[in-house]
């Protein structure tokens, strides 16, 4: 089944997200953007990635469109669109997918890109993050780390290919790579078309 493409942005992020959209629509895939509050700080804005995704998984699940969600962060590229055999695997086997941390960024996930499948232990799992990132301080990938830590065995939790998760600090994309995360402290948009 084809997921869901959702991101969250704060109104200075509102054109970003409207590229990630127009790759989204351009690879022939859904995406919805949700608004989040300014709250004064990137640490404080990103925590509430896991109460929108709690909120539209909630939603999707409790409707007749039960699909998984890809969230991707407000400053990606959707460069290709995930092949079908990903997607599949990832709907059989895995509750919630991340891509893992790079050596030396002293965190277990990135949070940029994540699989979150439309499963009641995906639902339970998010539910947690969100009361997480809530209720605590510091990053979404540190309340990740805890949930994780606190609901791994009741969750199918899997790794994303890195690249589903390209940084810029991983080098150029390569013909692979499916998303690339700009980071918000970078420009947006590539040069040209991406590698093929």
């Amino acid at each position: 089944m084809e997921p869901l493409i959702l991101t969250a942005c704060t109104d200075g992020y509102r054109t970003v997200a409207l590229a990630l959209a127009a790759d989204a629509v351009g690879h022939g895939l859904d995406i919805l953007i949700k608004p989040y509050a300014d709250l004064g700080s990137r640490p404080d804005n990103c925590r509430q990635k896991a109460i929108v995704i709690n909120e539209v998984l909630t939603a999707l699940m409790a409707g007749s469109q039960r699909r998984p969600i890809l969230w991707i962060d407000a400053d990606g590229n959707l460069l290709r669109r995930p092949t079908a055999d990903h997607l599949s695997t990832l709907a059989d086997t895995a509750d919630f997918a991340a891509c893992p941390s790079r050596a030396g960024l002293g965190r277990r996930f990135c949070t940029g890109t994540l699989w979150v499948n439309a499963t009641e232990a995906a639902a339970q799992f998010t539910v947690h993050w969100a009361n997480l990132c809530q209720n605590g301080d510091g990053t979404d990938e540190a309340q990740l780390h805890i949930a994780v830590e606190a609901m791994g065995k009741e969750v199918r939790f899997a790794e994303l290919p890195v690249s589903w998760g390209w940084l810029p600090r991983d080098g150029p994309p390569t013909k692979e790579t499916v998303i690339l995360h700009r980071l918000s402290s970078q420009k947006r948009r590539p040069v040209g078309n991406p590698p093929r």
